[in-house]
């Protein structure tokens, strides 16, 4: 049994916790909406992990990560990041993890599409096209605020990035609004390129993949009612085409799915979800397109460090 509680003053706290609720093999030991509250539940309760809701104060972290107490966090917790590293090295001096959300290693086709790449279905990957859409955005940059997740998610498929070249065009909008659009060019450290298109000009939320190798293709849509379709060469050398998976992935919360995720993981029987780390290296991804856009020329990743 996995003792979970919950932490934090916004409104979705109850929400959270009544999520943690249906868990198989969790018990939620209670809810802490002020740091001394905080302290008292971990004081008496032998809590393994703790998920804070939304925005917190860097001590609430502190003190979990002190106390040994894994800790799940909103990618958009309004910590600097500075203070996330700090954490996170805190949390690893004490023996705990932490982990944050917002990730598509979570999202069925995300998970899925990279099941199939592990298995082999497209054999050794090629070229990658990704893309996400949405509206226009009154601030923020395109390359952290749009392509983090699909940054760590090419990572966590396809391996580490050497080399990134990007563009971007913006235009502010009578609104007041920030209409932008990016195209960032990966070279994967395994020779694969994977070109990433990224939108704050669409109508709607539309996300996108095309991932083909020398044995076959893997295609999602989110505009299509199918969610991964794939094709790979017959024996003939004729195209043969199909789909992964029968119906529909609507309904399904990528944030349950990592929180089950985390349950199996703390009872040793499945891998840890996003960590800290994971998001420090796409956010370098994120950092090194946006030096792109901006020197115009490409800019090379080494050990994990930006250097032209």
């Amino acid at each position: 049994m996995v003792k979970v509680a919950v932490a934090g003053a916004d409104d979705s706290a109850k929400e959270r916790q009544a999520s943690w609720s249906q868990i198989h093999g969790v018990e939620v030991a209670g809810h802490a909406q002020s740091l001394q509250e905080l302290r008292c539940l971990l004081a008496e309760e032998k809590v393994e992990l703790v998920e804070f809701a939304g925005t917190v104060e860097g001590t609430w972290v502190t003190h979990a990560a002190r106390s040994g107490v894994n800790i799940l966090l909103d990618e958009h917790a309004g910590m600097s990041d500075q203070q996330l590293v700090a954490a996170a090295d805190l949390c690893e001096q004490n023996g705990c993890v932490m982990y944050l959300t917002d990730s598509l290693r979570f999202s069925p086709e995300y998970a899925q599409a990279r099941e199939q790449v592990v298995s082999g279905a497209i054999g050794k990957p090629g070229v990658l096209r990704l893309r996400r859409g949405t509206h226009a955005s009154v601030d923020g940059c395109i390359f952290s605020r749009l392509g983090m997740r699909e940054f760590d998610w090419l990572r966590w498929t396809f391996g580490e990035v050497e080399r990134v070249q990007a563009n971007k065009v913006a235009r502010e909008v009578a609104t007041g609004q920030l209409l932008q659009y990016a195209l960032i060019i990966l070279r994967m450290r395994d020779g694969a390129i994977a070109q990433v298109e990224l939108s704050q000009a669409d109508s709607s939320e539309h996300t996108f993949f095309e991932l083909t190798g020398d044995a076959g293709m893997l295609l999602h849509d989110s505009r299509d009612s199918l969610p991964i379709r794939w094709s790979r060469g017959g024996a003939d050398g004729q195209a043969v085409a199909g789909q992964t998976e029968q119906g529909s992935h609507a309904g399904i919360d990528p944030l349950q799915k990592q929180r089950e995720q985390l349950v199996r993981h703390l009872l040793g029987e499945a891998a840890a979800g996003m960590t800290v780390r994971d998001w420090l290296l796409a956010k370098e991804i994120a950092q090194a397109a946006s030096e792109s856009a901006k020197a115009g020329k490409p800019v090379s990743l080494a050990k994990g460090e930006v250097a032209q």
